[in-house]
């Protein structure tokens, strides 16, 4: 399962009109547990950094994305770490929701 979302990401990721070039920094993925890490460089020549950490039922341990323009300042900046209880809500309908707003 985390797998195929990592592949989906990827995918969402490449197939973006707006990339130019993907890079798959880092990919990790066990029965329990997932980290992916990727920049998409966009067609004005800005990047999307991205990572995520998510358990087996694919909610968001941790995650990160972040937009850059040409001279590497963040122009757009979304992080936040889930722990405890709130790591119940959510799973892949809304991982997925997340990576196509900011990707648009």
């Amino acid at each position: 399962m985390i797998r195929d979302y990592f592949k989906f990401l990827q995918k969402l990721a490449r197939d973006n009109a707006l990339t130019e070039e993907f890079r798959l920094i880092r990919e990790f993925h066990s029965t329990e547990s997932g980290y992916i890490r990727f920049v998409a460089k966009l067609i004005d020549g800005s990047e999307l950094h991205a990572f995520e950490y998510v358990d087996s039922a694919l909610h968001k341990k941790d995650y990160s994305y972040h937009w850059q323009d040409l001279s590497s300042s963040p122009t757009r900046r979304k992080r936040r770490k889930r722990v405890g209880r709130d790591n119940i809500c959510g799973g892949a309908q809304r991982n997925r929701e997340e990576i196509q707003e900011t990707l648009k």
